[in-house]
């Protein structure tokens, strides 16, 4: 089989946690038959990186840091934090 970006991305996670690749087979088959000839769409780090951040803001208000407090640490408005949380809200 040609080399694709999930045998990629397998090779990684089989290299990165140091197990040996014939063990993600059974997963491999799985996505293929799931997923296999759509296209997908891989967001960026920095999308990655966004999702984190807000992440850590509901976090922090959750723990009970005021949307002032939560904008001066994470570098938004507070506005920002308000219309977050009203989203939050809404699901």
């Amino acid at each position: 089989m040609t080399a694709d970006f999930l045998s990629w991305a397998l090779d990684c996670v089989a290299a990165e946690m140091a197990v040996d690749r014939d063990r993600l087979r059974p997963l491999e088959r799985r996505l293929r038959h799931e997923q296999g000839g759509d296209r997908h769409y891989i967001g960026s780090a920095a999308a990655m990186d966004c999702a984190d951040r807000q992440q850590a803001i509901r976090l922090a208000l959750q723990s009970g840091a005021t949307p002032a407090q939560v904008a001066e640490r994470f570098g938004v408005s507070r506005q920002w934090v308000y219309q977050m949380r009203a989203d939050d809200a809404q699901y």
